[in-house]
């Protein structure tokens, strides 16, 4: 039986893994650059959105100027909480 922590990690976890900050992380997470739901307090973000992040990123592009990007696309995301009411 696969255990949750296989497939997502930490806020915490993404930081540390694609050395960016905490406000890029969040930044990530809202403009839906990751794919990523609350439980609680606590995000988990997909570890396969982020393989995927990584593989598509063009070459020198910048996880900041990615963010920028989606940023000016002006997409909002939806967030999902489980155990609580949905955001949106």
């Amino acid at each position: 039986m696969k255990c949750l922590a296989d497939d997502y990690m930490t806020r915490q976890e993404l930081c540390e893994y694609l050395s960016i900050g905490s406000t890029t992380s969040m930044d990530l997470i809202h403009y839906r650059v990751v794919e990523a739901f609350v439980i609680g307090r606590r995000w988990l973000i997909s570890k396969k959105s982020v393989d995927e992040l990584l593989r598509k990123l063009p070459d020198g592009m910048s996880l900041k100027n990615l963010v920028a990007q989606a940023k000016q696309d002006g997409q909002r995301p939806r967030f999902m909480r489980v155990g609580g009411r949905s955001h949106e």
